[in-house]
């Protein structure tokens, strides 16, 4: 399963977050050029299978479970604007 940003091109300085669940735990950010998935979410219940596109960032859940259904949430800063 794919989560869209609906970006078809990051900048190199953007800022993503995806949170999940109504605890809003971030489970991947973008800073920068740097991906970071978050394992240890919401006790482990990604792990290893989540993968950020780098040029979208866009969110990829392998694998997908029941447990996995619940609201996405995806915050963009832009730190040229």
């Amino acid at each position: 399963i794919t989560l869209d940003t609906g970006v078809s091109e990051l900048q190199r300085d953007d800022q993503i977050l995806w949170r999940f669940g109504s605890e809003d735990t971030i489970i991947a950010k973008r800073d920068g050029d740097t991906n970071k998935i978050s394992n240890d979410a919401d006790d482990g219940r990604f792990r290893d299978r989540l993968q950020m596109d780098d040029q979208t960032g866009s969110l990829t859940i392998t694998n997908a479970k029941i447990t996995d259904s619940g609201v996405y949430h995806l915050q963009i800063r832009s730190r040229n604007k």
